[in-house]
Formats: C-alpha cells, sequence, structure tokens
C-alpha cells in the first residue's frame, strides 16, 4: 500500500488528477482501516476540480456522542463517491438542543441530508428493570421511538432534509447473560422491539441506517471500546467509524441516484472452480465439493441480486456454446441462461465487451461492476474503465460474497414491483433490438412496436415508482431535481402544479413507468419544472410523445408559451440538446445552465408520433377553478 500511495501521489504531482482519484478509489475500495483512510483524505482534498467533476452535497450528522472523526471518515468516503461535501456536526450531548431550536446552526446550514447518530445509550432501553410488567416494557419502547418521531416532525417542519435514522445497536456488556434477549423486559429484546417499531413509523422523509447489522459484523471488540466512551465520548472504535462512514456512504449515493444497476461476471473460476474449455462440464468444481458448494452459495446470492432488480450480464474469454452448456446442463448451476440480460464470450479483451453491455443495456458505465477472479484482467478493466467498480476477490470463493457485499453498490432505499421484473424489461428490449435490425426504415420499426403510453397523475399506486425514477435518472434528468414522495404530496396539493407519469407498453411487453414531468404554471407560462425517463426507451418517440402532452397541457390552461431549463451535470450530456430538438429557442445560457422557451403550437402542428394515447387523469386544472 505503500507503493500505491507513492504512485498516487506522483500522479497528483504529475498533473494527472483524475488517474490518482481513480487509483484512490481502487487503493481504498476494500479497506476498513480509520489510520488509512485518514490518511488519504488530504490527496482527496487536493484533487484538482476542473479534472474530477465533483456533485456538490450538504449533510449534516447530530448525535449526543463525539462525531469529529465519524464525520471525518464520512467526507473521505463521499469525496471517493464523487461527491464534494460541506459537513455540519452537533457537539457532544446537543442532539436534542441542536434539532428542536428553530434558531440552531443547524438549519441555517440547509442541509441536503440530516443524519441522526443515535446509539443504544440514546434509547434509554438499555437500564434492566427485573421482572418489569409487560404494560411498563411496551410504554418505554413506545417512548423512545416518539422521543425519535419528535426530532422527525422538526427537521420536517425547518428543512426540506432528506433524514438518515440510526437505528440501535446493542450494549456490549449486560448481567442477565441468555435471559437479556429472551425475558420480555430484558433490555436486548427491549431493542429488538424498538428496532421493530421504528421500521413501522417512517415517513417517505426518513431512511432508517441499519447500524444493529453493521455492529454484528463488526463484533463486540471492534464496535466499541468502553475507554474511547469514557475518555472521549466516541460510542464507536475509529474502524467502526470508517466501517459505518462506508456504508451510509452508499445510502446516501441511493438517495442520490447512484447505486449500481448491473454485474458484470467472469465464468472460469468465478462461477465455478476449474476451466470449461479444458476441464469439460463434468470436471469443474460446482457443488459436492466445499469448494463447489462455495461457487452455489455464490450463485444463490447473485440469483436474489437479480430477482430484486439488478441486472446480470456474463463477460468471458470462452467458446460461447460451450459456455453456455454449463447454464442449460449443469444440475448444479443455480443461474440459468434467463437469468443472464447479456451474454458475452469471446476471445476479445474484456474492456470492449464491457462497453458493448453498457451501450446494449443503454446504462452508464458507472452503474456497473465487474467480478473476475483473474487479477490482470480486473487491473486492465481498472486502467482503461476507470469509472467501473472492480472490487478484489479473494481466492477462497466461500469468501466471494461478503467482497462483493462489503461494498454495498446495490443499495436501495425500497423494493418495489418494477424492481423485481426489470431484467425481463431488459431481455423484452434485447427483443426489440433484433426487431429494429429486421427493419430499414425507422418509422416501419416504430409502427411494427405498436407501442401504447398511458398517461396519469399523481396517486398512492403510481407514487413509489415516481419517487423512485426521480432518484434513479441520471442521464435523462434536465434539471436534477430530486422529487421524494413527500415533495410530490406537497406538489400535487398546489392548483398550478401539473404533474404527470408515463407508462409505456408495446407488442413485446410492458416497459413500466418510464417518465415523470412537473409543470408550473407560472402567470402566461408553463413551465417544465423537472422531465425525467428511463433511458432503455429513448429513440422511440417518447420524448415527442410527452412534448405533445405538455402542449396540450398549456392549451388546457390558456397559456401562450412553455419554458425549460436545462442544468447541466456529469451525466446528462444526453439531453443537453433536447429542447433545441423539440423546437425551444434559448434565452439564456451560462456554463452549467441553459433556459429555452417555445410558443404553444397548434394541434396540428404537434409532434407525429407512433404511440396510442391512453389517459387516466383527473379534469384539468384551469384558471377557472382556481
Amino acid at each position: 500500500m505503500i507503493k500505491q500511495r507513492k504512485q498516487i501521489q506522483e500522479q497528483m504531482q504529475n498533473g494527472s488528477h483524475a488517474a490518482a482519484f481513480h487509483g484512490m478509489r481502487n487503493v481504498l475500495s476494500s479497506t476498513n482501516d480509520f489510520l488509512h483512510l485518514s490518511q488519504y483524505l488530504k490527496l482527496l482534498r487536493s484533487i484538482d476540480r476542473s479534472e474530477v467533476k465533483f456533485v456538490p452535497l450538504r449533510v449534516a450528522v447530530v448525535g449526543n456522542s463525539t462525531l469529529e472523526h465519524l464525520v471525518q471518515a464520512l467526507e473521505a468516503r463521499l469525496l471517493l463517491e464523487g461527491f464534494e461535501p460541506s459537513i455540519y456536526f452537533s457537539k457532544f450531548g446537543t442532539l436534542t438542543q441542536t434539532v428542536l431550536d428553530t434558531a440552531s446552526d443547524l438549519y441555517s446550514f440547509r442541509p441536503d441530508i440530516i443524519w441522526i447518530f443515535t446509539t443504544y445509550r440514546d434509547t434509554l432501553l438499555e437500564e434492566q428493570v427485573l421482572l418489569e410488567q409487560e404494560g411498563h416494557s411496551q410504554a418505554r419502547i413506545d417512548d423512545a421511538v416518539s422521543r425519535m418521531r419528535a426530532l422527525w416532525d422538526a427537521i420536517q417542519a425547518n428543512s426540506s432534509a432528506m433524514i438518515i435514522q440510526n437505528n440501535s445497536d446493542f450494549p456490549h456488556f449486560n448481567s442477565l447473560g441468555n435471559v437479556a434477549g429472551t425475558a420480555q423486559w430484558g433490555p436486548s429484546n427491549l431493542i429488538r422491539r424498538y428496532n421493530s417499531a421504528l421500521v413501522s413509523v417512517t415517513t417517505p422523509r426518513v431512511i432508517l441506517f441499519d447500524i444493529e447489522a453493521i455492529s454484528r459484523w463488526c463484533g463486540t471488540q471492534l464496535w466499541a471500546d468502553n475507554r474511547l466512551w469514557h475518555h472521549s465520548k466516541h460510542a464507536i472504535t475509529l474502524d467502526a467509524s470508517a466501517i459505518v462512514a462506508r456504508r451510509v456512504s452508499r445510502v446516501i449515493a441511493a438517495i442520490k441516484g447512484l447505486s449500481k444497476k448491473c454485474i458484470v461476471l467472469d465464468l472460469d473460476n468465478t462461477l465455478w472452480g476449474g476451466i470449461i474449455g479444458d476441464d469439460g462440464i463434468d470436471g469443474i468444481q460446482l457443488g459436492s465439493t466445499p469448494e463447489g458448494e462455495a461457487f452455489v452459495e455464490f450463485h444463490k446470492y447473485l440469483k436474489s441480486l437479480k430477482d430484486r432488480g439488478i441486472i446480470l450480464a456474463v463477460c468471458s474469454k470462452n467458446q460461447e456454446d460451450t459456455a453456455k452448456e454449463v447454464f442449460a446442463q449443469h444440475p448444479e448451476m443455480q443461474l440459468k441462461l434467463e437469468d443472464i440480460s447479456i451474454f458475452i464470450a469471446n476471445w476479445q479483451h474484456k474492456p470492449g465487451n464491457i462497453r458493448e453491455i453498457a451501450t446494449h443495456l443503454n446504462i452508464g458505465l458507472d452503474s456497473l461492476v465487474f467480478i473476475d477472479d483473474n487479477p490482470v484482467e480486473r487491473d486492465l478493466v481498472r486502467q482503461q474503465l476507470p469509472m467501473v467498480c472492480v472490487p478484489e476477490l479473494p481466492a477462497d470463493p466461500a469468501e466471494y460474497i461478503a467482497a462483493v457485499e462489503a461494498h454495498g453498490y446495490f443499495e436501495a432505499l425500497s423494493i418495489i414491483e418494477e424492481d423485481i421484473t426489470r431484467v425481463k424489461m431488459y431481455s423484452e428490449n434485447a427483443m426489440r433490438m433484433d426487431l429494429q435490425q429486421q427493419h430499414s426504415n425507422i418509422n416501419e420499426y416504430l409502427k411494427d412496436l405498436q407501442m401504447e403510453c398511458v398517461v396519469g397523475s399523481v396517486d398512492s399506486f403510481h407514487l413509489p415508482r415516481m419517487a423512485q425514477l426521480m432518484q434513479k435518472s441520471n442521464q435523462f434528468n434536465l434539471t436534477n431535481l430530486r422529487y421524494m414522495a413527500a415533495d410530490f404530496e406537497a406538489a400535487k396539493e398546489d392548483k398550478s402544479t401539473h404533474i404527470r407519469y408515463f407508462k409505456l407498453k408495446d407488442r413485446f411487453g410492458d416497459n413500466g413507468l418510464i417518465s415523470v414531468i412537473i409543470l408550473k404554471q407560472v402567470e402566461e407560462s408553463l413551465e417544465i419544472l423537472s422531465w425525467v425517463m428511463s433511458c432503455r426507451v429513448l429513440s422511440r418517440g417518447v420524448e415527442e410523445f410527452i412534448m405533445n402532452e405538455v402542449c396540450r397541457i398549456a392549451s388546457s390552461i390558456s397559456a401562450g408559451r412553455i419554458l425549460g431549463k436545462y442544468v447541466k451535470s456529469k451525466k446528462n450530456q444526453m439531453v443537453e440538446n433536447l429542447y433545441s430538438r423539440l423546437g425551444f429557442s434559448c434565452i439564456g445560457q451560462t456554463e452549467e445552465t441553459s433556459s429555452w422557451e417555445r410558443a404553444v403550437p397548434h394541434e396540428d402542428d404537434c409532434f407525429h408520433t407512433f404511440i396510442s394515447a391512453i389517459r387516466e387523469l383527473p379534469q384539468e386544472k384551469s384558471n377557472a377553478a382556481k
């Protein structure tokens, strides 16, 4: 690691800041050591921002313990995630005062995210009351939950920030032994019930952070040190702070729509032991032996990722038909060909094949995680595709799951039905591409797709998917606004605001909810506040169809013009010229932002598409109705 750090320092001195940044991401990807992480923080802070673009982010951490070292680790981890963090943190013992005081620095800081860092000491449930009556125990739990909810209510009344709330870890000492977790009144049992109660009372703007699970993973000795608490009021150890910061940074990335979407898999010695081309289907290690069983367990883990909406792809140096034979015929193979959205097995360089996978799926390279047992292949991908995440893989396949899981690549704020069907949607997309290759004329292809689009407004059924699409959409996202469920609910009550979702289906299947647009009437104009869309439906006329709907709404409220804004980000360059393509004229421009307008066209002058409309809408709002 000393050699790697020296190389990174030399890159910085030579002006190769992007290479140094990606090198630091690689070096620190597998470390949980606080000292090692803090040593790189100065280098991360000095990265040239003109060469590496960071996304500004304001985070407040409030709690009753000493937070300096946790904040230091959090800053490093957020920088590694590509954020430019400004971090506020409360002083020891001031959680309640800081949150409840409307004049506190917390609210003048105007954070995007507020992390309430609590531990078991804040629940007051570790105090044991022997033979306590159930009613009294439940009252103590209810009181602990109510105190947390009071903090949420105060924050939501004074800030638009998302809230991250810790659940509770467990005391690392108790005098009751096993009874602490088995008696109704036992402190461990009360904390379990408290954690469960928190789940049931969360609101759309509150995300629970599972430090109970992280503390179990760390173990008692690594998680907390009583000497640190008594000497400096650190609730957890420095190394535990590094681990917690790493995991919460991935939750924050999920809030900002930066979770990974696809895992790209090598085959030989990654999904089975041995070389299929040399050993044959009967000679590879898969099941029956300890090593073979470890590969089977890895398959089941990957299958669970696929079942919750993570795309699986294969990128292997192999003969394709030989490699596919294992999926089709080996009795211990838990993954089947239908689980793999894209299967590339050839003798080409893997970086090129990985680019093809990203193009085929229409997602960014930074949405991919590459898993390969071969350190040479891993290094090649890191060198040529530094935006792809490439975790180190241990020699023992029994440790593969832990090696992937430790990074939290696939954090999600929630799991909804469309996540579960996402892999099917990508398979259907492959069939659409095959159909396109059969047509030499794009209009014939679009007509042959037999597309229908359902247009609707906010309702309780579609609200979770609308909010999720807002959080995850980065490429087709014109203003980078991130509406949460509560924001949609508030906007729905504004009579001057019009919100639409769009669901697209065609002859091959249902793409689900693919776009959300938020419009606001401003005097005699209709302004597009936010417009996001799934990239998997691009180039089918959907953008034009949606603009026709915007024009229809503008006509219904007698608006004379439509206004739009494009705010540049690291990922949304693909829509930089969208307004120009849709007939808008630029009326103002800076380096990062451009403003656009167009007159509302007559119905006969709208865009022609091959999409039929199905509207499920209430009566249009109008000035007369107001």
